[in-house]
């Protein structure tokens, strides 16, 4: 027993939900910058699933917004859309 749910039984209280019952899926807009790539990845990393939307404006070279999905694309819970 973990020392929450014994300070939640305690009080009488059920336990916190599990964090696997948690997850959810986030909308990352502009996932192939540097903060939504990486935004991404870590969402990724805690087991929640991301929709990636970039509208590859040339603010930044397409080449590297590209390498910043490189390790997202293959990732499971990953989508990926290109908007305008």
């Amino acid at each position: 027993m973990t020392y929450l749910t014994s300070l939640f039984n305690s009080v009488g209280m059920p336990p916190p939900p599990d964090r696997r019952s948690l997850m959810a899926t986030y909308v990352v807009t502009g996932c192939a910058g540097f903060i939504g790539s990486h935004l991404s990845e870590q969402l990724l990393d805690r087991g929640d699933s991301v929709v990636g939307i970039d509208s590859f404006t040339p603010y930044y070279a397409r080449c590297l917004k590209e390498h910043n999905l490189g390790g997202l694309r293959t990732r499971s819970g990953f989508r990926m859309f290109e908007g305008l």
